[in-house]
């Protein structure tokens, strides 16, 4: 099977629903951080599909251009939805469509030891309170918490 890049959007969600793209790009930066081998396993070592990389710091910490347009892309391709759940605060759900998930199941089929453990990780870190998570990734990683204009807040 043919890894493509959008797919590492899909390895993101691991099939379950995500409240935000702040959510979407911290899962993708810890993934990044933590699993990195199998990450690069599932890339079969081709450089283009590496999972993201370009991490920079931003207003609420670690921030992934590439990551963004993936995303963009995936809902485009309708491969994620996203809907708006809280206007005032511009705040969206995103989740696998019926395309992405069978996309999914065709990834966990092709990797499943790798995947099944990115996927318990991202079940583990749905539990986790989005300040919590914050102040987590400033924590271990100051450097990404340098431009972040909400650090001060979160004690």
């Amino acid at each position: 099977m043919q890894f493509n890049p959008t797919d590492r959007i899909l390895i993101i969600f691991s099939d379950t629903t995500i409240q935000g793209t702040t959510r979407i790009q911290k899962y993708g930066f810890l993934l990044h951080k933590q699993y990195g081998q199998e990450l690069s396993t599932i890339a079969h070592g081709n450089k283009d599909l590496e999972f993201y990389s370009d991490w920079k710091p931003f207003r609420f910490g670690p921030f992934s251009m590439d990551l963004s347009r993936d995303l963009q892309a995936c809902v485009s391709s309708d491969m994620v939805y996203k809907e708006m759940i809280e206007p005032a605060m511009n705040l969206h759900r995103y989740g696998l469509t019926i395309t992405g998930r069978i996309r999914w199941r065709q990834l966990l089929g092709e990797f499943q030891p790798e995947i099944t453990a990115i996927h318990e990780k991202i079940i583990n870190l749905q539990k986790v309170r989005l300040n919590r998570l914050l102040q987590n990734i400033y924590y271990a990683y100051p450097e990404y918490a340098k431009r972040g204009t909400i650090k001060d807040k979160l004690g």
